[in-house]
Formats: C-alpha cells, sequence, structure tokens
C-alpha cells in the first residue's frame, strides 16, 4: 500500500500581473511543517521532472510528486547534480560526494574501486566514447573509463577545482566552468590523464568567474558570469561575443541559463528570473518577489513548455493544464 508521507505542496499566491503574461504558480515542499530545498532540476528523455532535495530525490510524472527511495531503507542524501545516460539510466550526486544509480526504481549507490570524493558533485556529463564524467565542488573533475576512475585537477591543468558545471562540444570536448575561466578538456587525448586548458578575460572572456554553461546551437555555448551577465562562445572558432546588454549589466549574478520558446531564460542571483529574446536585444526581468528571496538557481522546459525553476525555499512553475497539487507520495 502507498503511504502518503508528511509532505505537501502549498500553493503561494499568484500575482495577477505576471498571470496575466505566463501565469505562474509557486509550491514549497516541506516534511512535518519543515521545509526543504530544492537543488537542482532534471527533464528525463521520457519528460518526466526530477527534483534533487535536501529531503532527497523526487519525481513528478504530471500528476504525483514522489520520493524515490534508497535499496537500502535507511539511506538518505542531500542531492546536488542529476543526469540520464545514453542508456536512459539516472545518476544523482550527493553533497558528500556519494554516486547513485536508480535501479529497478530505487537508487543504489555506485561504489568504484578508487572511492568517490569527499565534496559535493556538481554536475554530470557524458563524451562520445560514452565516458562518464561529473565535476565537484573542491576536488576537480572525474570521470569513469574502461572501469577506472580518473581525476583530473591543478596537476593536469585545471585551473580551479571548484567546478560549477560541465558541457559537452559537438565534437566531443568537455567544458568547465570554473572561477577561474572556462576550462577545456580535448576529446583527441586518447585514454588516461587529460589535460585540460583554459580560456579567461586573455581570450576575450568578460569575466574570470564563469557560473553557467548551456548550448546555444552550431556549437556555440552561451556562457553565465558573476558579474558580467553573460556572453557567447564560438566552440568552433574560439570567439567570444558579448551582448550589448552585458555591456551594463546590472541584475547581478548568473545561477543558470535556458535557451527555450526561442529565448534566453537567465536566472540570476539577485534579479529573479530575466529574459533575453535575441542577442541584440534587452535583457529584461520577467519574474520577481517583492521580497528579498529573488535568488532563482534552476531553470527547465517541460513538455508542455512550461518553465520551471528552483528559489532558496520554493519551486515556481508557470501554469499548465497537467499541473495539480496533490500530495507527495513514498511507497513503502
Amino acid at each position: 500500500m502507498r503511504k502518503i508521507t508528511a509532505i505537501a505542496i502549498a500553493l503561494l499566491a499568484v500575482y495577477p500581473a505576471l498571470a496575466q503574461e505566463l501565469g505562474y504558480k509557486s509550491f514549497k515542499l516541506q516534511e512535518d511543517n519543515r521545509p526543504f530545498k530544492v537543488n537542482t532540476l532534471f527533464k528525463s528523455s521520457e519528460g518526466f521532472i526530477y527534483a534533487g532535495t535536501t529531503n532527497g530525490l523526487y519525481s513528478f510524472d504530471g500528476i504525483n510528486f514522489k520520493r524515490i527511495t534508497f535499496s537500502k531503507a535507511a539511506a538518505k542524501d542531500t542531492v546536488t547534480a542529476l543526469f540520464e545516460d545514453n542508456k536512459h539510466q539516472l545518476w544523482a550526486g550527493f553533497k558528500n560526494g556519494h554516486l547513485a544509480r536508480q535501479v529497478n526504481g530505487k537508487l543504489e549507490y555506485f561504489q568504484p574501486e578508487e572511492g568517490t570524493p569527499a565534496v559535493a558533485i556538481t554536475s554530470f556529463a557524458q563524451d562520445r566514447q560514452n565516458n562518464l564524467w561529473f565535476s565537484t565542488n573542491g576536488e576537480g573533475i572525474y570521470y569513469f573509463s574502461n572501469n577506472h576512475l580518473y581525476l583530473i585537477d591543478s596537476a593536469n591543468g585545471l585551473s580551479d577545482l571548484h567546478i560549477r558545471t560541465l558541457a559537452v562540444t559537438d565534437n566531443g570536448d568537455i567544458l568547465a566552468a570554473t572561477d577561474q575561466g572556462i576550462n577545456i578538456i580535448r576529446n583527441n587525448q586518447g585514454p588516461g590523464p587529460k589535460k585540460a586548458s583554459i580560456i579567461g578575460p586573455r581570450e576575450g572572456l568578460p569575466d574570470y568567474y564563469v557560473t553557467a554553461i548551456t548550448p546555444a546551437g552550431n556549437n556555440r555555448f552561451w556562457i553565465g558570469l558573476q558579474e558580467k551577465g553573460i556572453c557567447l562562445y564560438d566552440h568552433n572558432t574560439g570567439q567570444i561575443s558579448v551582448p550589448p546588454a552585458s555591456l551594463n549589466w546590472t541584475y547581478g549574478q548568473v545561477n543558470a541559463l535556458l535557451v527555450a520558446q526561442k529565448k534566453l531564460w537567465i536566472a540570476t542571483e539577485d534579479s529573479g528570473l530575466v529574459r533575453q529574446p535575441a542577442f541584440d536585444k534587452a535583457a529584461l526581468p520577467f519574474f520577481t518577489r517583492t521580497n528579498p528571496q529573488n535568488k532563482i538557481t534552476s531553470l527547465l522546459q517541460d513538455n508542455e513548455d512550461n518553465i520551471w525553476m528552483t528559489s532558496p525555499a520554493e519551486l515556481i512553475a508557470t501554469a499548465g493544464d497537467r499541473l495539480r497539487l496533490l500530495p507527495i507520495y513514498d511507497d513503502k
């Protein structure tokens, strides 16, 4: 029998002015009247939405939020990164450096012979050779190849061990966002340890502090920065272009980027959600609160074209016909 846990999603006020444009709904996830934080959002190839939280992993199938438990009943970790590999297996990374895979509906820890990091997992990627990569907040970048776990750190040329996120280029190179520029690990280095090269202000990057990377098409990538807004990096040519909107950026640190609905959506630290319709157009605030909670940390687009985002206290989504307010269920 399914047990309804003491977790609820509470509907907050919808601001009329915002509702006229997209119609936002916001939700709080809480257990025993104690709210917990959504750290990351992910959409699977089947369209299911997953939320990595301080209370574990949840999935949303269009009707229910459901907690995905570990095969070991006592296990519970703070989820900091989510990914689906090319075999459609879901991976989760945790604050304590653990890794897990979803097997038969349950999470099982992945325990390579070399061990796992002792710091938070921040991102995943998979290269063209099907090697699984994951980044950390303090130990650099790992990749798993031929049943061996390799580490890329300062000894391999990595400029910073605190990696914000990873991205894979069209030709299979790995891009890493760091506080010391964009680090590139080329895919033509063969098996074994790999070297990193760096793109920084000398190469035209407006700011050393890179906070987000997302594909823009044709092997180009939107880059989010701590103080200088955004720029467009062309991996084919190495050229970096700065849109006019970033020349006098006033919206604070960029936390996440999403290309959806033919626009660039920008999650910021201080100014909520900002929308830029084109490279040469102005970036304008699209969603803000009337209180200090203007921080947006994650973005995704679901199969109904709704935009989902997270703030420190809420899970926020555009209104959709399939979006319902229901309890979270826990199979036990």
